[in-house]
């Protein structure tokens, strides 16, 4: 057949060489389209002298890929040698998630040597042929190429969305897929509450049994820091390991067990890396034979990247009480908040522990504060019994700004209705949990804030100070004493108060009375410095004959008054043997002050 006169433009590109434009090339994706189209209008005239021809199958295939496998996909046709096809249009629909469109070709196809472009977006490519010569046959038509991802799972439907053949050719379509091949799956199972969860993903697989109970979910923006309302939990949103979700399920008054069946031992969840941008992210952690993983490992570890992340920037959730607090382990199924202060994106993984150096040793937990560090929390909690908390410490191994004594406050869980109580800080972060102050100037000031959706109670605890510490809570013009066990009532709404630590000096250099007295076998001798001193204590028998000397070293100004800081006596004398019982004289020698205080020595 004669080539037809409408068609006198694409005639003359096809004497062109034949160009394939690239993604997103739609300088070169709209010419294509409207040749395309031109050819269409013009078949048309075919269409309206001859009869009707048979419906055209356009085919995609179903085929079995290997993760980070390259895939060569035919679009298929039936034979159209009698419906002189000349042009064609193909929208293709994937999941981005599982593959990645790379190219789209003619060679080897019926369509080899037309002309042809293309345009790809997330998820989607479009695809436009056309030439001056009809082609015939059945077969390939055209190419597609995909590359499976190197950690996917599952599979993804191959969609033609829209097919035009000429402009009239009816077709049937029958859409085609890509299957990825996985190594044996584990059968995981998480336990949700009635309640929001922070949930992640412990191996490669399709979240659909939790995408069929969620009734809400929220991911963390790392980038942005904020949180994305989602309309579907899927592989993209929940990605293995390197991601979590805040999400709550459908039955509202019970718990709900979630079974999956995920790939717990590909290469990519074993050893999963992620980037930590600065400010909070939300990591998940692997499953395996030594789950949970430890913090401690995973910074003891210098392949991992975590020894530059702080152990108390790494926090869990717990539901139940919608608070958190510092994780000693990663644990698989769940979300874990990560604070990256380094102030630049951090690139970390997370493996196995049966992959880490030393991984295998048992998670630690903290123990408690250093010996010089004094602490005393406060507590909001609202007529619905939900609480918050806050813990501030006073500590000579304080750094002022965040420090390892200091713990980030995350951001509130999504739909948290309950009391919100934080300690503002200057540097960053800028809310914490746990805040650990040095004395400067005898003096340690806390600003809080407070938000209380109904009327809540303020409630503290003595706070444990040395002596000499005096603890305030300054609150809508009142001074509140928190050496004693105390608490106020708060309306609704936010509001903002300081708590304040102060030193008194002791404005005498004395001893006092030891304790017990008498005593056998030891005792405790208090005494106060008005000024740095170097301080012993002489005892003396009751002819006046030293018996023993305590060099206690330079002390500072202060009290010390408590076991643990007051001069302590064992009873003995210089050659180590126990004195017999009566009365004793103890002499306090400090910087040139000295003042004796009687003791007595039981039976």
């Amino acid at each position: 057949m004669r080539p037809l006169a409408g068609v006198s433009a694409a005639w003359s590109m096809r004497s062109e060489p034949r160009r394939t434009w690239g993604v997103g090339d739609t300088m070169g994706f709209a010419p294509v389209v409207r040749v395309v189209r031109e050819i269409m209008a013009a078949t048309l005239l075919i269409a309206c002298v001859r009869a009707a021809s048979a419906t055209v199958d356009v085919i995609l295939p179903d085929v079995q890929a290997e993760p980070g496998a390259r895939v060569t996909l035919p679009i298929e046709v039936s034979d159209v040698t009698e419906d002189q096809l000349s042009a064609a249009e193909f929208t293709l629909v994937y999941d981005p998630s599982v593959a990645t469109f790379i190219s789209v070709t003619t060679v080897g196809g019926l369509a080899q040597g037309w002309l042809l472009s293309h345009k790809s977006a997330d998820g989607q490519v479009g695809i436009a042929m056309a030439s001056a010569r009809p082609t015939s046959g059945s077969g390939a038509l055209v190419y597609t190429v995909f590359e499976v991802l190197p950690c996917a799972t599952g599979a993804t439907d191959l969609t033609l969305a829209r097919v035009r053949l000429n402009r009239d050719i009816p077709v049937t379509i029958r859409n085609g897929s890509i299957a990825v091949d996985s190594g044996p799956l584990t059968d995981f199972r998480m336990r949700l509450p009635a309640a929001w969860d922070l949930v992640s993903l412990p191996g490669a697989g399709d979240p659909a049994a939790l995408r069929g109970i969620t009734a809400t979910a929220y991911a963390w923006d790392a980038p942005t820091q904020g949180y994305r309302l989602l309309q579907s939990v899927d592989a993209r949103s929940l990605p293995a390991v390197t991601g979590g979700l805040f999400v709550r399920h459908l039955r509202a008054n019970d718990s709900a067990l979630v079974s999956m069946d995920l790939d717990t031992n590909n290469a990519c969840v074993r050893a999963a890396a992620t980037t930590l941008y600065p400010g909070w992210n939300i990591v998940g952690a692997p499953a395996g034979d030594d789950a949970p993983v430890s913090v401690a490992a995973l910074r003891d570890d210098s392949s991992t990247g975590w020894s530059s992340m702080s152990a108390n920037s790494v926090l869990a959730y717990d539901p139940d009480t919608r608070s958190y607090a510092p994780a000693s382990a990663l644990e698989a199924g769940h979300g874990h908040w990560v604070y990256n202060a380094l102030g630049r994106e951090h690139l970390v993984a997370l493996p196995q522990a049966r992959d880490l150096v030393g991984g295998r040793h048992a998670p630690t937990r903290r123990t408690g504060l250093a010996a010089s560090s004094a602490g005393f929390g406060m507590r909001l909690t609202d007529a619905a019994g939900m609480s918050a908390e806050v813990s501030l410490v006073v500590s000579d191994d304080a750094q002022v700004g965040f420090d390892a004594l200091d713990v980030p406050a995350p951001p509130p869980a999504p739909g948290a209705d309950g009391p919100l109580m934080l300690v503002l800080s200057e540097s960053r972060p800028s809310r914490l949990m746990r805040s650990a102050r040095p004395m400067r100037d005898n003096a340690a000031s806390w600003l809080i804030a407070t938000d209380v959706p109904a009327q809540g109670v303020l409630e503290w605890d003595a706070a444990p100070l040395p002596d000499g510490y005096i603890a305030t809570l300054d609150l809508n013009g009142s001074r509140h004493d928190l050496r004693r066990p105390g608490a106020v009532t708060l309306p609704p709404g936010a509001r903002r108060f300081t708590v304040n630590v102060t030193f008194v000096a002791p404005n005498s250099t004395r001893v006092f009375a030891n304790y017990p007295n008498p005593f056998n076998p030891e005792t405790w001798i208090p005494f106060q410095l008005t000024a740095p001193a170097d301080v012993r204590m002489h005892v003396y028998d009751a002819h006046g004959s030293r018996i023993r000397s305590l060099d206690l070293g330079r002390l500072t100004t202060g009290y010390y008054l408590r076991q643990g800081r007051a001069a302590r006596w064992d009873g003995r004398n210089a050659d180590g043997s126990h004195v017999s019982s009566g009365v004793y004289f103890v002499e306090l020698d400090a910087g040139g002050h000295r003042e004796v205080r009687r003791i007595v020595v039981g039976k």
